[in-house]
């Protein structure tokens, strides 16, 4: 129901205020924050969608700013994504090539 999401909303809003605060606390390894940053994002995914699922399930029509928040939001979420995973690439290719190294 929509309470649900909306509590969904707000716990995602404090993990992320939790995760800057967690950066800006110490800025010397921000890389420490990949998996809970590339975590953030598939919960954020989730609830997208299941936003979406309420707003059609319900017949409703959203505002074309709303629209194109979501759109900006979904597309924001889909870059970030694909700098995790070139990241997340490079990280296992030195990892393997460390390895090797011993």
């Amino acid at each position: 129901d929509f309470g649900s999401l909306r509590d969904r909303a707000d716990a995602l809003g404090e993990l992320a205020f939790g995760l800057a605060a967690e950066l800006d606390r110490d800025t010397s390894k921000p890389e420490r924050l990949n998996a809970a940053a590339a975590g953030f994002r598939a919960f954020t995914k989730y609830l997208q969608d299941d936003i979406d699922t309420y707003v059609a399930g319900h017949d409703l029509v959203l505002s074309q700013s709303a629209q194109m928040l979501r759109r900006d939001i979904v597309k924001s979420f889909e870059i970030a994504a694909s700098a995790h995973r070139i990241q997340s690439a490079r990280r296992a290719e030195a990892f393997f090539r460390e390895g090797a190294a011993h």
